[in-house]
């Protein structure tokens, strides 16, 4: 997409010859900035009228004009609008645009109550209403399934809502950077670049974790104002992590390049004093690849308390160390997790393999209920907080091993498993046909599929159809409202043979 000389560029990370061991940090967007880009995109390339009639994957509004595919985000289906093309792909000739303006406005169009809206990265959704946000979740679902005959005919069940539509994210991921006068930013990166807006209220988090992060940067400039040659260290801080547990129950991870940054030392005594907040420990982190994308890097030093805390749903009492992925929304998980472990109705001594098990969310709701749980997780950080989590549950019917799930079903063999049930909860990318062709091999009666990628999960039922189940139920849940994420479980019975 082209860019006027005036905006800020994509950073490249290359080391200083001045300081070996920093890297230039993005540029933070002004308010003048954020003018300008709005002004600017009311001033490139063609206009165009479109009505629009449906959605892209990244939440943006399509229609038609002249011939060709026109993308606009800040739209919605059955509303038309002038828009202001910014792009053209030389390829497909599809466009890209803003909307300079409305012909008739669509249903369930609201204002946006964030600033940087259609800046940041993240909330893409942010302009619709919580119907509409629903349409566009079950809808992306229902896309989806289209593709396959297998599934084309598999009702897909109403989006589930949020009981929050705003304040709900239980961790916040901040991208740190330092202007020219040695001033901390914390914000997210602006949509397709590496230019970061800063956030300092941020509408999806819980106002502690934003007061967290005001905190962390009144650190900064503290520091800062003792010794101006903190500089050097603060430039080699990236991001700046925060999770809250169980009664406003806070830990906090810094994650910098290699070096050390002595500061970090006095950070506690910021943070704690937000009000009502309890300061579990704080991490620091060592990243020691300035061009990665991974925000976390192999090395943890704990620079006080503990690097873990207390996660509680449904009764039960989750050990989350800093390292382990836990779903952002505990109020949609908690009810996920039920959702499962109810819907399996197992009996006492059930047999349940979980493969993809994190630190055990659908382990230890099945354990409660009966199952005896044998959970397999890649990450050895999430295995060891799932091992805590039980036997703080006091749940002797869950074992964990730190395993891929491709590699699971030796061990599984191994251990003469005979699983009646299957769960299997996938990164983005899914299962693949290796692993559905162990859990065909396993014949279980039943698979629950938990997918955050409506696609890859599209792909992976119809193998599963094909090797001999039947899609019983399939219910999109709304994970991350605002955005355009959507979560799905599906539930499947091995068909008679």
């Amino acid at each position: 997409m082209p860019r006027k000389k005036a905006d800020p560029k994509p950073v490249i990370l290359k080391k200083r010859k001045d300081d070996p061991g920093a890297v230039p940090a993005p540029p933070p967007l002004s308010a003048a900035w954020l003018n300008r880009r709005r002004s600017s995109a009311s001033s490139r390339g063609p206009s165009l009228t479109v009505t629009f009639t449906g959605w892209d994957d990244e939440g943006a509004a399509t229609g038609m004009a002249d011939g060709k595919l026109v993308h606009a985000a800040g739209g919605a289906p059955g509303g038309a609008a002038i828009v202001r093309i910014e792009h053209e792909s030389p390829h497909s000739g599809e466009r890209w645009g803003s909307i300079a303006g409305w012909k008739s406005k669509p249903k369930g169009l609201v204002d946006p109550p964030c600033a940087v809206y259609g800046f940041c990265g993240g909330c893409a959704l942010q302009h619709l209403d919580r119907e509409t946000q629903i349409s566009f979740k079950t809808a992306a679902v229902q896309q989806a399934f289209a593709g396959y005959e297998s599934l084309a005919e598999v009702p897909v069940e109403v989006c589930r809502p949020s009981p929050r539509d705003y304040r709900y994210r239980n961790t916040a991921r901040y991208v740190c950077t330092v202007d020219e006068q040695g001033n901390l930013y914390l914000g997210q990166y602006a949509k397709g670049t590496h230019d970061v807006v800063p956030t300092a209220e941020c509408h999806i988090h819980p106002w502690i974790l934003n007061e967290a992060a005001r905190k962390f940067a009144d650190w900064a400039r503290a520091e800062l104002e003792n010794d101006p040659g903190f500089g050097v260290a603060l430039r080699r801080i990236r991001h700046f992590v925060v999770r809250l547990g169980y009664q406003n129950e806070l830990m906090v991870v810094v994650v910098s390049l290699p070096g050390e940054i002595r500061q970090l030392r006095f950070l506690y005594r910021h943070l704690s004093s937000i009000e009502g907040a309890v300061i579990s420990g704080i991490v620091h982190n060592i990243q020691p690849d300035p061009s990665t994308d991974v925000i976390f890097g192999p090395d943890n030093h704990l620079l006080g308390g503990r690097d873990s805390l207390d996660v509680r749903m449904n009764g039960l009492t989750f050990h989350v160390s800093a390292m382990s992925f836990l779903q952002g929304n505990y109020m949609q998980a908690e009810w996920a997790y039920k959702e499962i472990s109810d819907r399996a109705a197992v009996k006492p001594g059930t047999c349940w393999v979980d493969l993809y098990c994190g630190v055990g969310g659908i382990s230890l709701s099945a354990a409660r209920a009966g199952a005896v749980v044998q959970g397999y997780e890649v990450n050895p950080h999430a295995v060891r907080d799932a091992i805590a989590s039980a036997s703080l549950n006091r749940l002797l019917n869950a074992r964990f091993e730190t395993m891929d799930a491709a590699a699971a079903f030796e061990d599984i063999r191994a251990k003469r498993l005979k699983p009646r049930v299957v769960s299997v909860n996938p990164p983005r990318k899914g299962c693949g046909a290796l692993v559905l062709d162990g859990i065909h091999q396993l014949a279980p009666e039943q698979v629950f599929y938990m997918s955050c990628n409506p696609e890859s999960l599209a792909r992976d039922l119809d193998l599963l159809v094909q090797l001999g189940y039947g899609v019983q139920w399939v219910q999109p849940f709304d994970m991350l409202p605002q955005t355009r994420h959507v979560e799905v479980i599906a539930h499947l019975r091995r068909k008679p043979s």
